[in-house]
Formats: structure tokens, C-alpha cells, sequence
């Protein structure tokens, strides 16, 4: 076999090609195993600080609830009338409340510092949970201190068990007659609950704080309570252990010992798929490399000395320098090859332009988009001048975007969204616009208080949009934050905090709100009310009450509307702008109509039986209206109870017509055809087209009150409401009024001939009991058949 010289030009080429090759690989290989170091580093030292965060964040809570759960059942008025006179039923009482909150220990304490009741959780042999009277029941309270204090809040040693314990006085007339507390012990299963969650080995040790060394390792996650697991702790906590990560949290002080959570995990099991990854990338390294001097053998073979040149032009590529030209003139094909890398290299250029471009810019605005408003937070949070100066930020959502994408289009909706872009641009104000994506902006600015903001902006965003003789009321939610009152840690919290802010204008139905860090409270409090409106429907924590529709041409109740509310047995009534959007988003929307259509039929069938003769008009939900299975429920219940037809109304938003109008009109008509009367409910505020209110099977319009409550101020709500009335009576359909809340307001209507009225100048919605006296003694009313 004849080995070509190593001066020939193959040779020469082969050998370039592989140093370039190995170079490459060694570079990328140093390179990549830097990053891995450094990912290491940085996942050892995540994983043991957000478990750490996280872990204060859970025992804070816990602390939080159990305080909370202590001060409300103090309150409770029985508790405190057996208190000391009743031991027995005192216990019993107390014994309630604790299983209650799943308590471990429930004490009361007398005035003079006795404990009168202390009950304990055990164990017996079949591991049942039991509860039996402490030892220290009758002793005097060893903590005397902590009720000179008022210390709500403590760790509590009985025995060798540990609580975490709240207290709180009970009062009477003002002045306190004992003490009751209630806590959690600390033991392996809640080590272990803490070692779930936070994904780390938890162990709870008291440190003797005089001699600073570890006395007792109280409980654990591995459940090792034994002599050699206690010393691996000290160990730890004394002299580090290079194979673990690990870090401690003083939760409290307990007779001279700090109790302290001790939280660790082997660096093993932390970084064992980062080790994997970088095996897997070891052997790609291995195979790339073997396939490239492959390659670069094969193409070595047929390529001349002209390659060098491409080779130095594609290094100068690669650093980022495309100002120099390939020029080549050796030959016809190599001057063409010289030519197309040229053009390859323009290529590149542009591409790297429209790809950066594209990366910070939206591509239907050409606005700044998410990814470079963070980089200008990073930049101002990174400028120590910039850094303390004031700016505010305001986020922008325009209402009801997808109601015109679903009826007029998806071309009109980004119409709009373009539209309001630049109402935004030309605002005058000196500012920084951001496009965040569909139907969201940010806005920047410098120095700028939230009112002036908004008295400069509004007059920009409020004008009519006119699109092909379609005429859109813009309507919009803002949410506004301050930095630097309002920036976290994060450069990205301000942000976050405009979207709390946003989501409570939302919530509220109002323009705008400037955030505020009660804000998080509310945030924790809809979380509790998500996770408990189920059971409320399921155990009929629901309450109906009833605001009366006046008949404008006899002036007396014809008619009433059901509204629910939530009697919480915490929280108290709960206004329904609390939990029906809770009930919308987590899908409960049929189950609370349901409940609220069979206890509003009840109630019909019972005023019935006193003689009272009154329409009920029951709000239904888009959900109700997406197949048959609503529909045919209160078909069912009217037929069931020989209900007239027309005794019964069922209002419907726009909204949820909008959503799917050849669906709801479907539906509509069934229900239509079986005897129900149909209502359009806040008409006014959707995007409902007259094409769209002409094909429903409807009997009535019930204008929102946005456009009553001021009527007699704003000449613009007279219109409106005056060709409502006029354009209902033009397709057959009486109107309802609501909102209204003075007499003028009233007789207006009346002389303007519509047909229903409803607002609290007739009376506020008010539970069945309550409704029915004042039905009674109302001037609006006659009695059909009225009994005693």
C-alpha cells in the first residue's frame, strides 16, 4: 500500500482539518465541562436555599393558621359560657375545636395560671389516634410568663414531645378570664411531610444555647432516631460533611434549648442527572469527533489549497467579524464557491439581524416585547443611579379581546390590539411601550404619579374604534406598581406586581389599581375560598336572597331575581364577586346553577303555598349553555312541580352568547319551547351584534346598570338607554331596568315605558324570610290569597 508523503497537499489539508477538528472539540469539551461546574454549583446551592425558603415559608404559615384558628375560637361565645363552670362540657367543647384544625394538644388555662383542661393526641397499639387528658391538667401553667406577656406564639415542651403552640385570652365584657391554646407536635411525621415537600432530609435538634452544643435530636425524616443517626447530625452541624449540602433555621426557644431544623441532603442525589448528562455528553464528544476526522479525510481528498482560505474567512466568521470579503481567482468553479460564501456570509448577517430583532420585538406590533423589558428592568437594576430612581410601570389589558376575535374575527381582534398599540405610541407622555403578547402593554415611565398618568392616557384610549361601519367601545383593565416601593429581589416582581394589581382591577370591575401588598393577603385568601367552594355547594353553605322587579305600569312587584351568596363558617357572607369567577375558572359553574335553580324553585313552590304569585328570574352561566344537560335538569324540576309556564326567568349574559352564538341559540330555543321566559342580562357591555340579538328566542333585555346608575347626570346613558328601549320594543321584547337608586331615575323610566324596574331605591336583595315581611308591608304588593 503506498503511504502518500506528509508535504502533499491531502496530507497537508487532512492534518489542518483535524486540528481544527480537535481544537473545536477541546474548546467546546473545557467549555462545557466549566458550565457543568458551574451548574453543579450553583444546583447545590439552589436546592438547599429554596428548601430552606420554602421551609420557612410552610412553619411561618403553619404558625399563621394556628394563631388565626386560636383567636377565632375564642371568640366562640359557648366555649366561654362553660368555661371553668362546666369542665366537662368545656372539654368536650374544647376537644371539638381541636379535631377541627387536627390539633395535638388543646390546653385552657385559668385566671390564676391553673390548667384546667389540657388534652393530648396518642397513639395506641393499633395505631388509632386518641385523645386523653395531659398530666399537667391541674397543675399550675409552667409558662406563667407567657401570659404576662400576651406571647401568642411558642414552642411548648410536655414530656418529651414538643408542640408548636398558640395561645390566645378569652375575654368577657372586656376583661380576660383564662387562656386557651392549641398546637402541632413535632415529630417524625412532620419531618417527614417538611422532607416531601421541600425534597431534602429534615431532622429537628435542640441546641442548648449556653454551651452551643447539640443536647437531643428531637425528630426525624429518616426515622433513624437512634445513637448512631444523632451523632451523624452532630457531625454535620458541628464539622460540615464534604459529602452533603446542608443548612440549619432556628425556629425557637424551648427551657434554654434552641429548637433548630436542620435540613440536608447527599450532593450525590442532587447532582446525579447533571452526572449522567455529562457522561451522555462525553460519548457524543467521542462519536462527533470520530465522525468529523472521518469527514475531513474524505473531503481532504478532493479540495486544493483554495480551502485555506475559506478556512481563515470561516474562523473570522465565527469570532464575528463579517466585514472581509472572499476573494478567490483560480478558477471559474472556485471564484463561484468564493462567491456563494459571500453570499452566505450576507445571509447570516441578515438572519442574525432579523433573529435578534425578532427575539426582543412582537412580530404583529413591532413593539419591544417581554424578553427586552426584562433586559431594561436587568439594566436599570444593575445601574446604581438608575436603581434609585423612580419610575412606574403600568400594565394594560384590553377587555374582551377574544369576544371580537370569536365574533368579528381573528383580523379584526389584531386590528384592535394594532389600534390600541399606537393610541398608546402617541400618547404624550415620556415613556417606554412594551407588547407582552395578545391582549396586553406595558408602559414605562419616568417619574409620572398614577393619577396624572391616567388623566394624560385615558383621553388617547377612550375614542370609538370604527371598523367597516362597526363602531367598538374600548374598553380596558390596568395595573399599575412603583419602583422602587414595589421591586423585590427579582428584577421581574415589579412586573409580577402590575399583574396582581391588574387581576384586582379585573376582579373588582374597575379601570385601574395601583398595586398593594395587601394584594398578596387577597391572593392567599381566593386560594382558601378556590379549595373550599366545592364543599360550600356540596353542604349547602349557599344562602338565595331576593331583590323585587317593580312593574312600571302598576307600580307592584311582579317580578324578583335570585342572587346567590356564601354563608362561609369562617369568613362570614361572602359577596358573590368573591367566588362566582372562582366558580367559572375552576368549573363549577353548572354545579352552582343547579344549586341555585332547585332552591329558587323551592322557594317559588313555598311563597306559592302563602299566596304569594312572583316570577323568578335565575341566573345561568356559557357553561349551562354548551350541551343539553343544564337544559334538560330544570325542564325536569319545572315538570316535576307543575310549574306554570313563564313563572320562571332565565337571564343569560352576552358574553355567553358570544362565546358560541349558534350553540346558546340552540339551547335557548329549548328552553324557550318548554315554558321558560328568557332574559338578556348587562345588556350593553358585550360585543353582541344586532344580526346576532335578532336570531335569539329571547323575551327580554335587562339593561346593565352602568348605564342607570348616573341617568339623571349623563345625558350620553339617556340616550343609550332610551334607543335600548325603543330598539327592544321595535323586536318585540319588554326591558328591565336595573340599578336604580332615586325616584327621578325611576319616573324616567317610566315615562319612557319600560316595562321592569330593580335597584335598592325599591329595596336591597334580602334573604327569603326577610323578603317576605317586606313583601308584606311594602306599598308594591297585593296578596293573592294571603295567610296568617
Amino acid at each position: 500500500m503506498k503511504i502518500s508523503p506528509v508535504k502533499s497537499l491531502q496530507s497537508k489539508i487532512f492534518i489542518l482539518f483535524v486540528v481544527l477538528l480537535l481544537i473545536v472539540q477541546v474548546v467546546s469539551f473545557f467549555t462545557t465541562y466549566q458550565a457543568n461546574r458551574k451548574l453543579e454549583a450553583t444546583q447545590l446551592s439552589n436546592s438547599i436555599g429554596k428548601a430552606k425558603a420554602l421551609f420557612d415559608s410552610q412553619f411561618t404559615s403553619r404558625n399563621y393558621y394556628l394563631s388565626a384558628f386560636v383567636e377565632t375560637v375564642a371568640k366562640d361565645y359557648a366555649l366561654k359560657s362553660v368555661f371553668q363552670d362546666d369542665t366537662k362540657s368545656f372539654l368536650y367543647a374544647l376537644n371539638n375545636h381541636r379535631k377541627r384544625t387536627s390539633a395535638n394538644i388543646a390546653i385552657a388555662i385559668a385566671l390564676d395560671g391553673k390548667i384546667i383542661g389540657e388534652l393530648v393526641t396518642y397513639r395506641n397499639k393499633q395505631n388509632k389516634l386518641k385523645v386523653r387528658k395531659g398530666h399537667e391538667q391541674g397543675q399550675i401553667f409552667s409558662q406563667q410568663h407567657w401570659l404576662i406577656q400576651d406571647k401568642s406564639d411558642n414552642l411548648y415542651q410536655l414530656n418529651e414531645q414538643v408542640y408548636q403552640l398558640s395561645l390566645a385570652p378569652l375575654k368577657s365584657g372586656g376583661r380576660t378570664i383564662g387562656w386557651i391554646g392549641f398546637g402541632y407536635i413535632i415529630n417524625n411525621n412532620l419531618a417527614d411531610d417538611f422532607a416531601k415537600l421541600t425534597n431534602v432530609d429534615i431532622s429537628f435538634v435542640l441546641r442548648n444555647d449556653k454551651t452551643n452544643t447539640l443536647s437531643h435530636v428531637l425528630a426525624s425524616s429518616s426515622k433513624q432516631n437512634d445513637d448512631a443517626h444523632d451523632s451523624f447530625i452532630k457531625t454535620l452541624v458541628n464539622n460540615n460533611d464534604d459529602n452533603f449540602i446542608y443548612d440549619q433555621l432556628t425556629l425557637g426557644n424551648i427551657n434554654y434549648n434552641n429548637l433548630i431544623a436542620v435540613m440536608y441532603k447527599a450532593k450525590a442525589d442532587v447532582l446525579k442527572n447533571i452526572q449522567a448528562d455529562w457522561w451522555q455528553l462525553l460519548v457524543f464528544f467521542m462519536l462527533t469527533l470520530a465522525l468529523s476526522l472521518i469527514g475531513a479525510y474524505h473531503i481532504s481528498a478532493g479540495i486544493t489549497r483554495p480551502i485555506k482560505v475559506l478556512i481563515t474567512q470561516a474562523k473570522s466568521i465565527a469570532q464575528g467579524n463579517y466585514n472581509e470579503s472572499v476573494n478567490i481567482s483560480d478558477s471559474v468553479e472556485l471564484m463561484q464557491l468564493a462567491d456563494e460564501f459571500n453570499h452566505m456570509k450576507e445571509s447570516v448577517v441578515t438572519r442574525e439581524q432579523t433573529i435578534s430583532h425578532r427575539a426582543d420585538h412582537d412580530s404583529l406590533t413591532e413593539l419591544p416585547n417581554r424578553n427586552k423589558l426584562l433586559k431594561v428592568l436587568m439594566q436599570r437594576a444593575q445601574d446604581p443611579d438608575a436603581k434609585q430612581q423612580q419610575f412606574l410601570l403600568l400594565r394594560l389589558n384590553i377587555r374582551r379581546i377574544k369576544e371580537v376575535n370569536n365574533t368579528l374575527g381573528h383580523q379584526v381582534g389584531d386590528k384592535v390590539i394594532m389600534e390600541v398599540a399606537n393610541r398608546l405610541k402617541n400618547c404624550p407622555i415620556n415613556h417606554q411601550l412594551f407588547h407582552l403578547g395578545s391582549d396586553e402593554f406595558i408602559m414605562l415611565t419616568e417619574k409620572q404619579a398614577a393619577d396624572e398618568l391616567l388623566l394624560t392616557l385615558m383621553p388617547s384610549l377612550d375614542p370609538l374604534y370604527k371598523y367597516e361601519n362597526i363602531c367598538l367601545h374600548l374598553q380596558y383593565h390596568l395595573g399599575l406598581a412603583l419602583s422602587p416601593e414595589h421591586t423585590g429581589e427579582d428584577v421581574a416582581d415589579i412586573l409580577q406586581k402590575t399583574n396582581v394589581a391588574l387581576q384586582y382591577a379585573k376582579n373588582n370591575k374597575s379601570l385601574y389599581q395601583l398595586y398593594d401588598r395587601q394584594f398578596d393577603f387577597n391572593t392567599i385568601e381566593r386560594l382558601h375560598l378556590t379549595n373550599s367552594l366545592k364543599t360550600a355547594i356540596e353542604e349547602s353553605q349557599l344562602v338565595l336572597y331576593y331583590q323585587p322587579k317593580i312593574s312600571l305600569k302598576t307600580l307592584k312587584v311582579s317580578h324578583v331575581e335570585a342572587l346567590v351568596r356564601w354563608q362561609h363558617p369562617l369568613k362570614g357572607l361572602v359577596p358573590p364577586d368573591d367566588f362566582i369567577s372562582i366558580a367559572e375558572q375552576t368549573g363549577q359553574m353548572d354545579a352552582l346553577t343547579r344549586w341555585v335553580t332547585v332552591k329558587a324553585i323551592e322557594q317559588f313552590l313555598a311563597w306559592q303555598k302563602q299566596g304569594i304569585d312572583i316570577n323568578i328570574a335565575i341566573n345561568i352561566s356559557a357553561e349551562n349553555l354548551k350541551g343539553k344537560a343544564y337544559s334538560d335538569f330544570v325542564i325536569a324540576l319545572k315538570e316535576r312541580n307543575n310549574i306554570a309556564d313563564h313563572a320562571i326567568t332565565l337571564e343569560v349574559t352576552e358574553d355567553a352568547v358570544v362565546a358560541d352564538p349558534k350553540q346558546a341559540t340552540e339551547i335557548l330555543t329549548y328552553l324557550r319551547d318548554h315554558g321558560f321566559k328568557l332574559s338578556i342580562d348587562d345588556y350593553g357591555t358585550g360585543y353582541s351584534s344586532l344580526a346576532q340579538l335578532k336570531q335569539l328566542p329571547v323575551h327580554e333585555l335587562k339593561i346593565d346598570k352602568s348605564f342607570v346608575l348616573q341617568l339623571m347626570q349623563d345625558k350620553d346613558d339617556q340616550i343609550i338607554v332610551k334607543s335600548t328601549i325603543e330598539l327592544a320594543h321595535n323586536m318585540g321584547l319588554s326591558v328591565v331596568a336595573e340599578g336604580i337608586e332615586d325616584e327621578k331615575t325611576l319616573l324616567w323610566l317610566k315615562a319612557h315605558h319600560c316595562e321592569l324596574a330593580q335597584g335598592f331605591y325599591m329595596s336591597k336583595p334580602l334573604p327569603s324570610t326577610a323578603f317576605s315581611r317586606w313583601l308584606s308591608d311594602c306599598p308594591y304588593y297585593e296578596f293573592t290569597n294571603k295567610t296568617s
